[in-house]
């Protein structure tokens, strides 16, 4: 496969030393000084062979490239191209590295090796062909972009994960290209997200310790190559294959001409830059970072997003580019119902409902408009589809919403809302097919399932903030509740109709402080004070709630004695989550919990049962039950089997020890213990590495 070749120009002549491209033949070297003969298995054969046919012939030579010193090309004879003829012979193997140079392409090289390995021929005498799959073809529709190379396609009514075969995209998590990936994502994204596409299944993957088995294909919209299309972007290389190895992609060496091209135009991950993602500040990360954006974004008419994660039919992340942060957005006038979490029960139509929104907005690009905030950091206000629908309005006229008409009335889209909602229920559509979508459940007493008598008493309660990590604080439902819906309207009045300076406090000090999401006053107590140039901030933990914010003094006012903690004492209980260690919002792991936290708690009645402590924190450690799911399994348990929380390595101990001892032991514990090596086993959440 190597020559000395005289090339004749009209006026010149060169002698040159010409490799072939595409291929190499054995080796035969004899007689060289300094250096021990070498000649492969059928070496002689295919010098004789090239010799018979090319030796001081007329030939017609395609120079194609340079590796070191030597030319690359083509040789044609009068019989065809010799590199076809060695190929079809078995007296050469294709080589990946040269392939992209070879004149209209390598193909014809590829098909002459493989029938010089159908017959075992030569070379091939030996070889043994890897069972490959049927190249399986079919259409679809992709609803999602999982990663920089996995796409997830609906073809009929299975989704199925789909692998781009044969491409190595930069590594998300490494800084100096996670901005490649970024882009790769983006141009996925942009390309394909929602669209037709034709598939061919290359090669099936297997599963591997981190890794579950993957379908890997070439996929193509209309007659554009995505894989090539990435590839030659600079977006994405090309993996690199052991000589014998054929499950590789169709078009692989459209895949190498492309990597070449990139290469030489030092395109993305060629270009020797490095490239970071983009920031992405989570602006509902809690009601004071929410608060710096809310006036920006209430400003604006519209501004355009890409919604990144459906929570449910009326809850979204979305990313805003222009602003570089990302946000909650819950949508305004309306209840979707809820969808259960795998082993949760889902309110009716609840599962359709976010099938419905994962299937018209996620990952897509969209408008939106903010109108008000939440007491946790979420946007509330609309969101828009391309052509100005606006979704809420196409979920309540689905069915698949209830429309809130206080709410609605008080939006600028509201009769758009309500009268969706009439002709909803009018056709029985979706919730309104039920007789009663939204029982009401009248609780008179909460008493312990039978399966968990020796558990504490039950009391009934909400969640009135998520902090993050393991604790929560929860407002027990009763008497005092009550109370405290008085407390607050008296309160509202007595502020409404008093004219005092603002109070600059001590840490510790209870206050009176107006909370900047809806300028009410509630009952506070000062936390932290710092100072900011001149100025000084303080921390206020809202005892009745547990949500905090830093303001200035001008929102402090003394608290009058009639509302102190005397005349009720603060609603708001501190609690953490029992025998569990779970992950801070800052951790890996701990986004995923804090909104899973927000799905399946806020707004919902709970059984709430405290448990012994195994320090004195004096923290209310607390089992969580949503009776509508489940009367037997804790809230606690399910995260632990979802691989979002782990059981805490001291009740570990314990329970070995009191297990060593011979003693009973607890069967919550027992049960939370069996929970999380199920998590590991399934590979669930944390557990996926």
């Amino acid at each position: 496969s190597t020559y000395r070749v005289l090339l004749i120009f009209p006026e010149i002549q060169y002698l040159v030393t010409l490799q072939l491209s595409g291929l190499r033949s054995p080796t035969v070297r004899k007689d060289v000084p300094g250096t021990e003969d070498l000649v492969e298995p059928f070496g002689e054969e295919a010098k004789y062979f090239v010799e018979a046919r090319l030796l001081h012939r007329d030939v017609t030579v395609i120079l194609e490239g340079v590796s070191g010193n030597n030319f690359v090309g083509t040789v044609k004879f009068p019989a065809g191209n010799i590199a076809e003829a060695l190929l079809g012979e078995g007296l050469a193997r294709v080589v990946d590295w040269s392939i992209p140079l070879v004149t209209g392409g390598g193909g014809k090289l590829r098909t002459a090796e493989i029938k010089a390995k159908e017959k075992k021929i030569r070379l091939w005498k030996d070889y043994i062909a890897k069972q490959r799959i049927n190249h399986q073809k079919f259409e679809g529709t992709v609803t999602k972009i999982i990663s920089a190379d996995l796409i997830q396609v609906l073809s009929g009514d299975k989704e199925r994960k789909i692998a781009i075969s044969s491409i190595r995209v930069p590594k998300p998590k490494e800084p100096k290209e996670s901005g490649y990936n970024f882009d790769a994502r983006e141009f996925l994204r942009t390309k394909l997200i929602g669209k037709k596409v034709q598939v061919a299944i290359d090669y099936i993957k297997p599963a591997q310790a981190d890794f579950e088995e993957r379908e890997c294909a070439t996929v193509k919209i209309g007659d554009v190559n995505i894989g090539e299309q990435l590839v030659s972007k600079g977006l994405a290389g090309v993996i690199r294959y052991k000589k014998d190895d054929d499950n590789r992609s169709s078009a692989y060496d459209q895949l190498l001409v492309a990597e070449d091209k990139a290469i030489k135009a030092t395109l993305g991950i060629h270009s020797g830059k490095d490239k970071s993602a983009p920031v992405q500040i989570d602006a509902s990360e809690n009601i004071t970072k929410a608060t710096q954006y809310f006036s920006t974004l209430l400003k604006a008419d519209t501004i355009s997003g890409v919604v990144e994660f459906v929570s449910s039919g009326s809850r979204f992340k979305v990313w805003i580019p222009s602003q570089k942060i990302k946000i909650t957005l819950v949508l305004g006038g309306i209840r979707c119902p809820r969808a259960g979490r795998p082993g949760e029960q889902s309110e009716p139509f609840g599962l359709e409902a976010l099938e419905y929104a994962n299937r018209k907005v996620l990952q897509r690009d969209v408008e939106i408009s903010v109108e008000g905030q939440d007491k946790v950091g979420g946007f509330i206000g609309s969101l828009f589809l391309t052509g100005r629908h606006n979704f809420a309005v196409l979920l309540a006229n689905a069915g698949l919403a209830e429309v809130h008409e206080y709410s609605a009335k008080s939006s600028k889209y509201g009769k758009e809302l309500l009268s969706a909602g009439v002709e909803a229920k009018a056709a029985r559509k979706g919730i309104w097919s039920l007789k009663d979508p939204y029982p009401i459940e009248v609780v008179t007493e909460i008493e312990a399932p039978v399966e968990s008598s020796s558990l504490p008493i039950a009391r009934e309660a909400v969640v009135s903030d998520i902090v993050g990590g393991s604790y929560i604080y929860l407002q027990y439902i009763g008497e005092e509740t009550k109370r405290l819906e008085k407390l607050m309207v008296d309160f509202d009045n007595f502020h409404r109709n008093l004219n005092v300076p603002s109070h600059i406090p001590k840490g510790g000090e209870l206050v009176s402080a107006k909370f900047t999401a809806d300028n009410n006053w509630y009952r506070g107590r000062v936390q932290k004070v710092t100072t900011e140039g001149n100025k000084k901030l303080f921390q206020i933990l809202y005892i009745d709630y547990g949500n905090t914010e830093t303001v200035s003094s001008d929102h402090i006012r003394t608290l009058d004695s009639k509302f102190n903690t005397t005349a009720l004492p603060a609603q708001a209980i501190e609690s953490e989550f029992a025998y569990l260690n779970m992950p801070k919002r800052d951790a890996d792991y701990g986004e995923d919990l804090f909104d899973h936290l927000r799905e399946i708690l806020e707004d919902v009645k709970l059984e709430s049962r405290t448990v012994p402590k195994l320090n004195l924190s004096g923290i209310n450690s607390v089992l969580l039950y949503d009776p509508k799911v489940s009367q037997t399994e804790s809230i606690n348990e399910r995260l632990v089997l979802e691989g979002l929380a782990t059981v805490a390595k001291a009740h570990l101990k314990r329970h070995e020890k009191i297990k060593a001892e011979g003693k009973q032991t607890s069967p919550v514990l027992e049960k939370l213990i069996h929970n999380q090596e199920e998590a590991k086993k399934n590979r669930a959440g944390m557990w996926r590495y």
